[in-house]
């Protein structure tokens, strides 16, 4: 994938998940999540992007943004984002206590 010119239109929405799968295993939590974002864009159907952009907003600590990502992921047939959307989340005021540290 490093070969891959990361021109918007260039990419398709497998190059994206790629990427995106790339920058989190890296440790790149935000440019991974903006990678399935373009994943998203490009076909908002692909549950495999919503569930990775999940991932990447709850390592974010955007809980409601995680689990929003969760739930469309099981709703387009991702049986991981099933899993992941019963887990427990802080309440909102936790994670605003959070988002503002």
């Amino acid at each position: 994938m490093a070969d891959i010119a990361l021109n918007g239109d260039a990419l398709t929405v497998d190059d994206w998940c790629d990427r995106g799968r790339e920058l989190f295993q890296a440790g790149n939590y935000a440019q991974a999540c903006d990678a399935f974002d373009r994943a998203v864009a490009r076909d908002p159907r692909r549950g495999d992007a919503y569930f990775g952009r999940g991932v990447c907003r709850y390592k974010l600590r955007r809980y409601r943004l995680a689990r929003s990502d969760f739930d469309v992921a099981t709703l387009m047939g991702c049986e991981t984002g099933q899993l992941w959307s019963k887990f427990d989340r802080v309440s909102p005021e936790e994670e605003e206590n959070r988002e503002g540290a």
